[in-house]
């Protein structure tokens, strides 16, 4: 890799990094959709998991006291839920401020809007 294309790498990450920035309002939907996509996978492993139980230690963490069949649609709603609920919070927040913008431009113009949103300080 030559200069340029440590530079352009450099650049990348920045763009990408920007977006963790504090008054966006986008990490808190990442994490909803992270935990989302977790309480599906849990759930569909409920699904899955009539051939191999689980050591004595994972009774409580996995709901075992309920019936399976219980247990997979209950992870399967809430997963589903926090999935949906976490798109659709990160599809507001990064839609309202514009409609046309270039990529890199995206996290500076959320952040402004965001800050104009809170009033002057």
């Amino acid at each position: 890799m030559d200069g340029r294309d440590k530079q352009a790498e450099g650049k990348r990450w920045r763009t990408h990094l920007t977006w963790l920035r504090p008054g966006l309002g986008v990490k808190r939907w990442l994490l909803l959709i992270a935990v989302g996509v977790g309480l599906l996978s849990f759930g569909g492993a409920f699904a899955l998991r009539a051939l191999y139980p689980l050591p004595r230690y994972f009774y409580y963490l996995t709901l075992q006291f309920l019936p399976r069949l219980v247990r997979a649609i209950l992870f399967l709603i809430v997963g589903g839920g926090l999935l949906a609920g976490g798109l659709w919070g990160l599809n507001r927040t990064l839609l309202a401020p514009f409609v046309d913008a270039p990529y890199s431009a995206l996290p500076g113009k959320l952040y402004e809007y965001r800050r104009r949103g809170r009033g002057p300080k």
